[in-house]
């Protein structure tokens, strides 16, 4: 009776255990895949020429129990062309062949190569080829950059010279500058070098606002390989005058005997400009230009501003005002305001 018992309970134990034994076969099976690594997802050629093919092999490795199977590979740029196996088997590794064809691109650029796969945990295999293109067209310095002020004729007149950089003679055929008020021409220049050289002149004009100066000039080229020029534009237009405070802020004040406060004016222009005369719309306010002192730059000066006891209690607003005579800024002013106690 017991041996009997015993063998009920082996028995039982051993149909209990089928379920189980299933599953992990199941799971077995589900877990075995393809597993795809892109060993080195980057490849930089570097500097290239423009009429330069250059390959470059990747490698795929399978590290599953299954076969990795590789099913299109797309490209961000049509400069590209693409070969590669479509079947490596695991343990093994295949080639993801990239060829490069720069003629339609310029500079620095990446091109991204997309590889779909039947691993599911990689799905697409993200790649990238990296070049730079060595100069078509040379620009010399390459850039425009400003440094004027309103009213002076410094600084507004930047030269660049091009011509083709890779054994192609090139010719401009237009120019046009994205900042209205910077004119552009271009003549041939006389130099002693060999192949034809271009001379840009671009000139900031005289009514050019003061701020901040960017944009580009766009040059129209006759090259075979390269039809525009871009040359940046930044700099900076400096106002006749600039106040410092730019707002006379006197808050709360006890008036006392007085209060006395002064304000900069710094003269952007090398040229002298006089200050003819100050004044201030608040009645008990009196102003006066300060004669130039020797320890401060040739184009400091100072206004002395004074609050004094004939003001009435309470709030003031006004503005003080410096005339000039800068045609470009026969005014400057300043808002000045406060609380007298």
């Amino acid at each position: 009776m017991k041996v009997a018992c015993r063998m009920w309970i082996v028995l039982l134990a051993a149909v209990l255990a089928l379920p189980l034994m299933a599953q992990e076969r199941s799971d077995d099976k589900s877990s075995s895949r393809p597993i795809a690594v892109l060993v080195a997802p980057v490849y930089d050629f570097g500097e290239i020429e423009y009429d330069e093919e250059v390959v470059h092999e990747f490698e795929i490795r399978n590290d599953g129990d299954r076969t990795l199977e590789l099913f299109d590979a797309r490209s961000s740029c049509g400069c590209t062309v693409v070969d590669f196996d479509d079947r490596i088997e695991p343990g093994s590794s295949g080639r993801m062949r990239v060829k490069l064809n720069p003629r339609s691109l310029e500079g620095a650029f990446a091109v991204g190569v997309t590889v779909f796969t039947n691993d599911q945990a990689n799905a697409q295999l993200n790649l990238t080829i990296k070049a730079e293109l060595a100069q078509r067209v040379a620009v010399q310095p390459g850039y425009v950059r400003y440094a004027a002020a309103r009213g002076s004729s410094n600084g507004r007149v930047v030269e660049q010279l091009l011509w083709g950089a890779d054994g192609h003679e090139v010719a401009i055929t237009s120019i046009e500058s994205t900042v209205p008020f910077v004119d552009v021409t271009f003549a041939e220049a006389t130099t002693d070098a060999e192949g034809a050289r271009w001379l840009v002149r671009a000139t900031l004009r005289d009514d050019a606002p003061a701020g901040p100066i960017r944009g580009v000039l766009v040059v129209t080229v006759d090259h075979p390989f390269q039809e525009v020029v871009r040359i940046p534009i930044l700099g900076f237009v400096d106002d006749v005058f600039t106040a410092t405070p730019k707002v006379l802020d006197f808050g709360l004040v006890d008036l006392g005997d007085g209060v006395e406060s002064s304000l900069r004016l710094k003269r952007s222009s090398l040229e002298e400009i006089e200050l003819i005369s100050v004044e201030t719309t608040v009645a008990g306010v009196e102003v006066e230009i300060l004669p130039a002192a020797e320890s401060d730059p040739v184009r400091v000066r100072y206004v002395r501003i004074r609050l004094t006891p004939a003001m009435k209690r309470g709030s003031f607003e006004g503005v003080l005002r410096v005339r000039t005579a800068s045609p470009d800024m026969p005014v400057v002013e300043v808002p000045l305001f406060g609380t007298v106690s």
